[in-house]
């Protein structure tokens, strides 16, 4: 298995669990969502508007992507 393959793997094992709260940068917003409900290689998050389904890959770049440097973020 290449390194690759194995951060893939990492990328869909993470521990995503219902009633969890996650966290991101969206442009110069700060995007807040629930996940409602957890399938082998996704999650469905609650937002502010709308519920919608997203690849943990996906979701994990999202949330382990530091806040853009010179703005300020609450």
């Amino acid at each position: 298995m290449s390194d690759s393959e194995s951060a893939n793997n990492n990328l869909l094992n993470a521990d995503f669990s219902v009633g969890q709260e996650l966290y991101w940068v969206h442009g110069e917003h700060h995007r807040v969502a629930v996940v409602v409900e957890v399938d082998t290689d996704r999650v469905k998050l609650s937002g502010m508007t709308s519920d919608y389904w997203i690849s943990k890959e996906a979701m994990v770049r999202k949330i382990n992507k530091p806040y853009p440097v010179g703005r300020a973020c609450i």
